[in-house]
């Protein structure tokens, strides 16, 4: 058997990656894997699933590839629900209540904002802040603004390595 490794780059942009997602299709694969982010993770899978090939290891915690239940995604890492719920949990059993959310403006952000959200709501808390930033962009200042203003305990980062750095 001979395996032969084909790649692309999406520049974590849905469109691009949707695009080469259809390439690979069509030039009939037998699986895709590598992919990164919910955004591209969730602009392939409906083309992987209309080609029933196998998925594996989509570097995203995202729920809407886990729910409803896809038998040929094969997930490597955990939820953003699980991921952030321990987070809550770790953050909240060391007294600090007041959190705030710095995350991406797209569906990888808002995923981890919900899961944030929804552990915050079991503990009857709710985020004191939020602030967003732009896919592939650092423009951070005025989510330092709406965030530093609430004074919070903690701020739970969903974002990529760039902007969370250019937040710190």
């Amino acid at each position: 058997i001979n395996v032969e490794l084909r790649t692309l780059d999406d520049g974590y942009e849905p469109d691009r990656c949707k695009a080469n997602t259809d390439k690979f299709i069509k030039d009939d694969v037998f699986g895709l894997f590598g992919y990164v982010g919910t955004p591209t993770c969730l602009a392939a899978l409906p083309l992987v699933m209309d080609a029933k090939i196998p998925f594996f290891g989509p570097f995203t915690g995202a729920e809407a590839l886990r729910d409803p239940f896809h038998k040929s995604v094969f997930h490597l890492r955990a939820s953003y629900y699980d991921e952030t719920a321990l987070i809550v949990k770790q953050l909240t059993s060391l007294g600090l209540k007041k959190i705030a959310v710095f995350y991406q403006n797209d569906a990888y952000g808002k995923a981890g904002l919900e899961g944030v959200t929804r552990a915050l709501k079991t503990l009857e808390l709710v985020p004191v802040a939020l602030g967003t930033v732009e896919r592939n962009t650092v423009n951070v200042a005025q989510a330092v603004k709406d965030i530093t203003a609430s004074m919070p305990d903690a701020v739970v980062q969903i974002s990529a390595y760039k902007s969370c750095a250019a937040f710190i």
